[in-house]
């Protein structure tokens, strides 16, 4: 009849996060099936327990985008503990007794960021489309770049040569 559900989070520092979640239910079955009952008979009885999940979460940014060659790394690490407990059958409950369950998941997370990446280690200069020159490819082209069927970069006397395929096209 009753349920309670709550959630309490705290930001310990920026990098070190903590949530706990639990959840209650009740189940008013303290009744036979001879009984003449009436909506409003243990209006405030809770009910006999018959539910109860908690979840504890802890999430911790690990530092390594501040080491200067890592910089376009972010990592974070975290820890997951599930406890789950499950009221039987009141007919059942000597027989067989009650259901309970817990698990614990650690997880590692990497975010990569190319772009970082590239800048660093300067292939953003190798990679940059010239509009201007000779033998260049022209704007028009590369608005054409968003409907293309084939992209590939072939190697000239001056570098590397954008060639791409918009259609029935030949190479």
């Amino acid at each position: 009849m009753f349920d309670w559900d709550y959630t309490i989070g705290y930001n310990l520092t920026r990098s070190l996060q903590f949530n706990f979640r639990a959840a209650n239910n009740y189940l008013y079955d303290d009744f036979d099936a001879a009984d003449d009952i009436q909506i409003f008979d243990n209006f405030f009885s809770l009910g006999r327990p018959d539910h109860y999940h908690q979840t504890l979460n802890g999430t911790y940014k690990i530092p390594i985008n501040k080491l200067p060659l890592l910089d376009f790394i972010n990592a974070d690490y975290t820890y997951a503990a599930d406890f789950d407990w499950q009221a039987s059958s009141q007919s059942y409950i000597d027989k067989i007794g009650n259901v309970i369950q817990n698990s614990n998941t650690h997880n590692l997370g990497l975010d990569v960021d190319f772009t970082k990446f590239y800048k660093n280690i300067g292939l953003t200069k190798l990679f940059r489309i010239q509009v201007a020159g000779a033998d260049m490819i022209s704007k028009d082209k590369i608005k054409n770049l968003k409907n293309c069927k084939n992209i590939s970069w072939k190697s000239h006397d001056r570098g590397l040569k954008l060639m791409y395929l918009i259609g029935n096209e030949s190479n």
